[in-house]
């Protein structure tokens, strides 16, 4: 079934539900933990026959995620069905979450994850129009009937990260930035160009922790030394100042290295990308099976 017969048949049973008094209403809900860990949860509600539809790709979502729990919910009227994945780190967010969480070259980089002394620094670079739809490549007259119905349309993604976000692009922000939000409703529709991109840091209270301690260490040994030499003014006095400035240089260099760690954001590039790559061919080859 190509793309344009698809979303036909995605505006017919939004029509549908409409004609018959429903809406569609879904959520991806992504939490970030602090520990690295994530929980990803789906909610998808709508009209009974909706419900139907779409409870027949679960066994297609169990076979990618075969932990993942799946249970019908009933909400103000409208039936649906919610889908919980955990995983034990970004790695596997990357690998079994799905096409969304994909690297797409020359379009986004999908999972970016870097470490360092000081922080573990992590960047969420996604296209949900590719992995929705086919980036808007539809029927013109489907792509009106389908922003005809928009405003009965509501389908969000949510990042609820355990620290507030350096950079997002996000359409509202919870908790001090510590949860985005994101309206993917003209995506789902229209397959409407849009991007996710949110960059956080996780820092290393051990490192820092043991980071400070040196510095202050070396910082003590130098006064330490320099004290009790300061009335020997003689050459082997000065010489015997050397451990003092030595240890006082290192303090020194710790505090400008951690400062700098701290103040510069990071930087991540593709290197850092830990999704698998998938390619248009391969986009094009799961749109024409399907």
């Amino acid at each position: 079934m190509n793309a344009a017969k698809i979303h036909l048949l995605a505006a017919l049973c939004i029509l549908l539900a409409l004609f018959t008094g429903g809406c569609f209403r879904g959520e991806a809900h992504l939490s970030v933990h602090a520990d690295g860990s994530c929980t990803l949860k789906s909610t998808l509600l709508g009209m009974d026959f909706i419900r139907q539809s779409l409870a027949e790709h679960k066994d297609e979502i169990m076979k990618n995620d075969p932990y993942a729990r799946f249970r019908e919910i009933a909400e103000n009227g409208k039936t649906g069905f919610e889908i919980i994945s955990d995983f034990p780190d970004m790695k596997a967010l990357a690998k079994r979450g799905g096409p969304l969480f994909a690297r797409r070259d020359g379009k986004c980089l999908g999972l970016l994850e870097k470490k360092t002394w000081l922080y573990d620094a992590y960047m969420f670079d996604l296209c949900p129009s590719d992995a929705i739809g086919e980036g808007g490549q539809t029927d013109p007259q489907v792509h009106a009937l389908m922003q005809g119905f928009l405003p009965q349309i509501q389908y969000d993604f949510r990042l609820a990260l355990p620290v507030p976000a350096e950079s997002h692009n996000a359409d509202g922000v919870e908790r001090d930035g510590q949860e985005l939000r994101w309206d993917l409703s003209s995506t789902l529709t229209s397959g409407q160009e849009k991007r996710i991109c949110v960059t956080y840091r996780i820092w290393n209270r051990m490192h820092i922790a043991l980071t400070a301690g040196l510095a202050l260490l070396f910082l003590g040994l130098s006064a330490a030394v320099f004290f009790r030499r300061q009335e020997d003014v003689e050459e082997e006095g000065r010489r015997r100042l050397l451990p003092a400035a030595l240890c006082g240089g290192l303090a020194l260099a710790i505090i400008a290295f951690s400062a700098y760690m701290v103040l510069c954001p990071p930087t991540l590039t593709a290197q850092d990308s830990i999704s698998p790559v998938l390619s248009d061919a391969q986009t094009a080859e799961n749109a024409a099976q399907q």
